[in-house]
């Protein structure tokens, strides 16, 4: 499958972003990986502009939901069929890439998300916690089952992004994503991936993102399904 593209938000990842393009090299061609440099203050932005790949930069850090959807807006330009979000930290393989597409040419899913949850022995209990939580709270909602809600490593179907549009700015936007799409009756799958969990500082925050997750969450049931 070549009619895809990989986006990867990133924020002060000078640490991990070579390796992890690297590796995503072994996989697919330069042209299809694009990163999203949210506002570094490191090393970041001339790492990945070194690396021969497509680089869209934001002047300040404006959230990861924001950095995805300026990945979103590039895929949609290209029209490429498929768009594979992944965090810049190591935490996602690129190795898992060729078995997203064969469960796409096998399975019947428009977005199909990593799932950790086999392996969660690394995984520290407050995300354990809220990772379950948010999975159950979005299947209920959607009425399809959703087992790693917070998991980044998505493949998602172009049609996905142009019949929904997204709002928040920050990690709420892949709850948002999923409970839209899911509202749509975009079909959701998951495929196993390894949980890998390697001491990087994680930008997420808490209490504001439970927050966010609780008013997209509350939000939707006054959201108007046949519109965007």
């Amino acid at each position: 499958m070549n009619d895809f593209c990989v986006l990867i938000p990133v924020f002060n990842e000078e640490k991990n972003l070579k390796k992890l393009i690297d590796e995503l090299k072994n996989y697919t061609d330069n042209d299809k990986i694009i990163v999203i440099d949210d506002g570094s203050t490191d090393n970041t932005r001339k790492i990945a502009e070194k690396s021969d790949i497509f680089v869209i930069v934001h002047k300040n850090n404006l959230g990861k939901g924001e950095a995805l959807q300026s990945g979103f807006r590039e895929a949609v330009k290209r029209n490429v069929s498929w768009i594979i979000t992944m965090d810049g930290d190591l935490q996602h393989q690129p190795k898992n890439i060729p078995e997203f597409f064969e469960k796409a040419n096998t399975g019947d899913f428009d977005i199909l998300i990593g799932s950790r949850m086999d392996n969660i022995k690394k995984m520290p209990f407050r995300r354990i916690l809220s990772n379950k939580i948010t999975s159950f709270l979005i299947s209920l909602r959607i009425g399809q089952k959703v087992i790693d809600s917070q998991c980044g490593f998505r493949m998602i179907n172009k049609c996905v992004l142009e019949e929904i549009s997204l709002n928040k700015t920050h990690y709420s936007m892949e709850s948002e994503l999923l409970i839209k799409a899911g509202l749509k009756k975009f079909k959701i799958d998951s495929a196993k991936i390894n949980t890998v969990y390697n001491n990087s500082k994680s930008s997420i925050k808490p209490l504001r993102d439970t927050f966010d997750f609780i008013f997209v969450f509350l939000s939707s049931f006054f959201w108007k399904t046949k519109g965007k």
